[in-house]
């Protein structure tokens, strides 16, 4: 990392690879910011424009023996990071400033080094420089499931992650709309909609055949979704965590 900063602009910072982080592995192979991180004005990933892709996608298996074959040491620009591996100067916290507690639980990191961005401080992954967290996000080790049921309606088994699944869902909406700046184009609208819809047939029927947890958690995903259009942040006692 000392050796990077030595290759990059003043006031840049750096951030070390996660080889579990999909986005930033795909940022390292040179990939576009909206294929390794997603299109804009996307509501957690999803984007209607995506939609025949993804049905096509899904309808045939990857191969699993696909992988890169070519792999880039070269630094790349990021649009955020998270805290694990973010290296910058000290002096810049002054011009930054600290994180927000408002977030309570997650993407407040994403909030925290956007500002550098937003603050023309650009960040660099160095994929040369790569760790691996000592307790890897709740999300990682998820149960399998339907390719076509959506990713954020828990299963029977997890119940007990209703309260991470709020603020997941809660703060990563606020970063899209605040941070990003997402809400003032008439998509992000329209994903918002439009992913909520399909969220609400898939839990209503799962609700049917008996899977409550999917429709629990969709209750939850709603709620959180209200709270994030009304700026409602920290910590709430109905998912003390």
């Amino acid at each position: 990392m000392l050796e990077a900063m030595e290759s990059v602009e003043d006031n840049a910072a750096l951030l070390s690879l996660r080889e579990y982080r999909p986005q930033y592995v795909k940022r390292s192979y040179g990939a576009s910011f909206t294929a390794a991180f997603g299109r804009s004005y996307s509501l957690l990933g999803f984007s209607i424009v995506d939609v025949p892709e993804k049905i096509r996608s899904r309808s045939f298996r990857a191969d699993p023996n696909r992988s890169h074959k070519l792999c880039c040491e070269k630094v790349r620009t990021v649009p955020y990071a998270p805290y694990g591996g973010f290296f910058f100067k000290a002096e810049l916290l002054s011009k930054i400033g600290l994180p927000s507690k408002a977030f309570y639980l997650h993407e407040d990191d994403h909030e925290f080094t956007r500002r550098f961005v937003a603050k023309r401080y650009p960040i660099y992954l160095v994929p040369p420089s790569r760790i691996a967290d000592a307790q890897p996000s709740w999300h990682q080790d998820r149960p399998r499931r339907s390719r076509w049921v959506g990713s954020w309606l828990l299963t029977e088994t997890e119940a007990a992650k209703m309260g991470k699944l709020y603020y997941s869902i809660r703060n990563r909406m606020f970063f899209e709309m605040h941070s990003l700046r997402w809400h003032k184009n008439p998509l992000y609208a329209i994903n918002v909609l439009s992913y909520l819809t399909i969220l609400f047939s898939q839990a209503f029927l799962m609700r049917l055949n008996r899977k409550y947890i999917a429709w629990q958690s969709f209750l939850v995903i709603i709620g959180a979704v209200k709270d994030a259009l009304h700026s409602r942040l920290g910590k709430v006692e109905a998912f003390d965590i």
